[in-house]
């Protein structure tokens, strides 16, 4: 936008009614950063449908969960009594030593973002980065993120694990592939947060005769949150700046791009886009769209679907509302279909077991969804000063996580926590979480204007 490389889209809003139907809540904000004109549209928003819990907690292999009687876990501290039970109950996994719980840390988003990320397991806060700050939602500001009091949980609770031997050793220098191959081996009981890859692992494990193994995801609170019997705030996007997408002016018919993105914003543009064709993907019967054989695989096979194309065109419009006939464009989101496309005989079996109506029963009954709002889109520019200020924040914060987990002792944890906590004190890290408060302002009154 500032580069002038993009068509400004006002001048074509009138061949756009159904865009601006599907997105009048939210083109205002689109227009922030293009000084009130609409240069720019995001994708996979709005989401407005209670399938739509996108939550990464905890992975865990479903033999140890029945082995020891299908338990309810929820508090780190449950979590730890169980890996402690669960590696003894397996000590080894395919001739291989059992690993209780593992993490990609050596992922820039893994010591940096998913370590301390306990706090997003409560009420008051949402993940909106990696960086120097949470938000909290119930206040509707902007904080510290390394001075959170769950952030410290969350480091508490890698450290019980270490010191137990509970969290692989490897996890410090583990990206994510050699996490999928662990998975894939079966080798750790649980994993933290990288939850899309159980089907992945799930695959493997079936292919390699131990579908008794597969994973599923359960819940992981702080035992503060548990303590104070909090929800689960559940993020619900606003904005997803990073899913942007605009015209060039370099395109030779913006006009034929308008009429096309126009009509993906149609029940008939979403539908086949997100459902496919009517009698080859999915039919009618009783006036509902029900899924045939081939939509099926296509959600499950995600080489198959490369040559059906369902959801892949997201770039056009890809937003999870309700359409004229009362279900939602894409099938995998009704939740009478959600379960049956994504999950095995035996992850079902394993919900059941733990009493579970379905896969995101607990998220349901437990969490609140917590809307982003403006807070999503605010920045401070790198290159200014308060912006480099801000990065010491992250990299220092950094710095200390994998010696703030790998203490040997309570007194041993708390030293390095004060010690990190006096070096960070002299970034005047204030200054940064006072300029991000005051954008978000003047960014509030832009968008009333």
């Amino acid at each position: 936008i500032q580069a002038g490389a993009l068509i400004e889209l006002d001048q074509y809003l009138d061949k756009m009614p159904d865009f601006e139907k599907r997105f009048d809540e939210i083109i205002p904000y689109w227009r922030i950063p293009g000084n009130g004109k609409l240069y720019k549209w995001e994708t996979s928003i709005p989401r407005k449908l209670d399938s739509d819990i996108e939550v990464n907690d905890v992975m865990v292999r479903t033999d140890a969960l029945e082995k020891q009687g299908w338990p309810n876990l929820l508090s780190t501290d449950s979590w730890i009594a169980f890996l402690r039970q669960a590696v003894k109950d397996f000590p080894t996994t395919n001739d291989m030593p059992t690993i209780g719980m593992t993490a990609p840390f050596a992922e820039s988003w893994g010591l940096a973002g998913i370590a301390p990320i306990l706090y997003e397991k409560s009420d008051k806060y949402l993940p909106l980065s990696n960086e120097g700050f949470t938000f909290n939602v119930q206040t509707d500001k902007f904080e510290d993120y390394f001075k959170n009091p769950y952030v410290k949980e969350s480091y508490q609770f890698f450290n019980q694990l270490y010191r137990e031997g509970l969290l692989d050793k490897e996890c410090f220098t583990d990206t994510h592939d050699k996490t999928i191959e662990k998975l894939q081996q079966g080798r750790a009981i649980a994993a933290w947060y990288v939850i899309w890859n159980q089907t992945t692992a799930n695959a493997a494990l079936i292919e390699n005769g131990h579908p008794e193994m597969q994973y599923i995801r359960l819940p992981v609170q702080s035992n503060t949150s548990v303590a104070n019997n909090e929800k689960r705030a559940i993020r619900m996007e606003t904005t997803r700046p990073f899913d942007s997408h605009g015209i060039t002016k370099n395109c030779k018919y913006p006009e034929r791009v308008i009429e096309l993105l126009n009509w993906a914003c149609t029940d008939e543009g979403q539908i086949i886009i997100r459902s496919g064709l009517e009698g080859v993907h999915w039919k009618r019967e009783n006036g509902k769209r029900v899924p045939t054989e081939t939509f099926i695989k296509a959600k499950q096979d995600p080489e198959f679907n490369n040559t059906q194309g369902l959801g892949l065109f997201s770039f056009l419009a890809n937003f999870n509302l309700l359409a004229e006939d009362g279900q939602p464009h894409d099938l995998s989101c009704e939740m009478e279909y959600i379960d049956n496309l994504s999950l095995t005989d035996r992850q079902k079996e394993a919900y059941k077991a733990l009493g579970w109506e379905n896969s995101v029963d607990w998220y349901i009954k437990n969490g609140v969804f917590a809307w982003t709002g403006l807070a999503g889109s605010i920045y401070i520019d790198p290159a200014s000063e308060l912006g480099k200020v801000h990065q010491k924040m992250t990299e220092l914060r950094v710095k200390y996580s994998a010696k703030m987990i790998t203490a040997e002792s309570d007194e041993e944890f708390e030293q390095i926590y004060n010690e990190a906590m006096a070096e960070y004190e002299k970034l005047n890290p204030e200054a940064v979480i006072y300029e991000f408060n005051r954008l978000y302002e003047e960014a509030k009154k832009q968008l009333n204007n």
